[in-house]
């Protein structure tokens, strides 16, 4: 069987369920709904579906539209013990079923989500559960989780700092440091081999190294690979990243009052194709920012792809995507922690790191690395979070398929976060929770410095002025006298820190 893409709408008195059907056979069609239960057939299609909210009752009805009458009509009907009839489209090949509520005015809650709504075996995967090995004893941590209110309002501004203590208890316990969705997943890359592993990210062995670790050694790796002469060529020769910055964005058309407009019929044939049925525990309120945290960085790298390449994917787009994502390429789990970490990014929340560490990435891995632009795709970023969760899972649905058919072992990367993305996003989050993550990040932008990112860019900048002046703006001359000035410049930095210092002692 066949499981028809499918769109879901409302009024006051009925949910309408809208099957893309080419092939039905309306002759075999039959039908049943009651209570929260919802189940469609005709050869070679089948949808069950578990409704948000309760329906009338319907009998079961066979059809007795013949399909070879299609040439001489615009649309039939056919007939059902509700009010309305069904509407088969001959046209646009839809059938349109009305299902009288049993409420009237009840609201339906996130139809676009039409994932979710799939009824099927749940994939109860162990390791997102925690296994009660004795049943007779309580188990207050567990019952703490579970009853946790997971609609919380968040306040982006207060941090809670990571029990790095009690995650390497939970660590040497497992055998490994977790990683993956909500760090829910262990062993798998190393079960894969070394050489897959250095293929698909940048740390060479993530269930050995903690968190808090991965974390340094990806800030130094930054610092490592900055390149000052790329930056500076693209700060003077910028005529196509003026063009890059102006281009319209297509999320800017869409419309957060209409969510099903947002999707497409090929992004429901994803959710329904490629993605499984998966229920979450209710996540504590530290684990759910960092998801959300983790939806910024993962849609910086999305946008700035899209917008780097004229709003098309690229035979580079999966490299690209994850290279810039921290959470792709670093396992990084969005935490702030208690330790100093050396080569940090001045942080004042969270939220504000997670921009500053995209923004730094994207002055030293892609293609284009200028500071105006990598400002506009944060600006992306707010504009796709302020039109609402299901833009945020269109974005989502896109990369999934970007990973899937980029790169030999990239698919790996769908399994350890974007499918569970995807899935959570229908299920697990209040839109107007995102809002006022894009609300407080909007706030935060004006007030971005270069000096933030930890890069030298301002110095960079200011020597490269200077010897601009010096040279009459020979680019070729920039890079040896640029290189000369830092030394000096970084000699007499660590020369005063150190007298910094030896006055202290005193």
């Amino acid at each position: 069987m066949i499981t028809p893409i499918f769109r879901l709408t409302q009024d006051d008195d009925y949910l309408y369920v809208t099957l893309v059907s080419p092939n039905i056979h309306l002759s075999e069609a039959e039908l049943y709904h009651d209570e929260n239960e919802f189940i469609f057939h005709a050869n070679p299609y089948y949808l069950r579906l578990e409704l948000p909210a309760k329906v009338q009752a319907s009998e079961r009805i066979e059809s007795s539209i013949d399909n070879d009458d299609e040439d001489n009509k615009s649309s039939s009907s056919i007939l059902n013990n509700n009010e309305k009839r069904m509407q088969f489209d001959y046209k646009n090949k839809e059938l349109i079923i009305p299902v009288k509520k049993l409420i009237s005015g009840q609201h339906f809650d996130n139809l676009e989500m039409v994932g979710r709504f799939l009824s099927g075996p749940k994939t109860k995967a162990s390791r997102r559960l925690v296994e009660v090995l004795n049943t007779q004893t309580d188990t207050p941590i567990l019952n703490e989780l579970l009853d946790n209110d997971e609609d919380d309002d968040f306040d982006w501004n207060i941090e809670q700092k990571y029990p790095q203590q009690e995650a390497e208890t939970v660590a040497d316990l497992m055998g490994n440091n977790p990683y993956g969705f909500a760090n829910s997943q262990t062993g798998v890359l190393e079960r894969l081999g070394e050489q897959i592993t250095h293929e698909l990210v940048d740390i060479e062995r993530p269930g050995k190294t903690r968190n808090i670790d991965r974390r340094r050694m990806r800030l130094k790796h930054e610092l490592d690979h900055f390149n000052d002469e790329h930056y500076l060529a693209d700060l003077y020769e910028r005529d196509q990243i003026d063009q890059l910055i102006m281009a319209p964005a297509p999320w800017e058309l869409w419309d957060r009052t209409k969510p099903d407009t947002i999707l497409t019929d090929n992004d429901r044939q994803r959710m329904i194709d490629r993605l499984p049925k998966r229920d979450f525990v209710r996540y504590d309120t530290d684990t759910k920012k960092a998801l959300m945290l983790g939806v910024v960085d993962l849609l910086y790298a999305y946008a700035y792809d899209l917008r780097t390449n004229e709003f098309e994917h690229s035979t580079e787009s999966g490299w690209t995507v994850r290279k810039l994502s921290s959470t792709l390429s670093w396992f990084e789990y969005w935490t702030p922690f208690e330790e100093i970490i050396e080569n940090d990014l001045r942080q004042r929340d969270m939220a504000t790191y997670v921009i500053l560490n995209c923004i730094r990435r994207s002055l030293i891995y892609p293609l284009y690395r200028n500071w105006d632009l990598a400002i506009r795709v944060v600006q992306d970023v707010t504009c796709i979070m302020s039109k609402g969760r299901t833009a945020i899972l269109k974005c989502f649905l896109d990369l999934h398929q970007l990973l899937n058919e980029t790169g030999d072992n990239y698919y790996l990367l769908n399994d350890l976060y974007i499918t569970d993305y995807c899935c959570w996003l229908q299920q697990s989050t209040r839109t107007d929770q995102f809002d006022t993550l894009a609300e407080h990040l909007r706030s935060r932008l004006q007030r971005l410095d270069k000096d933030d990112v930890q890069l030298e860019l301002k110095l960079t900048e200011q020597v490269a002025e200077m010897v601009r002046n010096e040279t009459h703006g020979q680019m070729d001359a920039i890079s040896e006298k640029l290189r000369d000035k830092l030394v000096i410049e970084n000699v007499k930095r660590s020369t005063k820190t150190n007298l910094d210092s030896d006055d202290d002692s005193d």
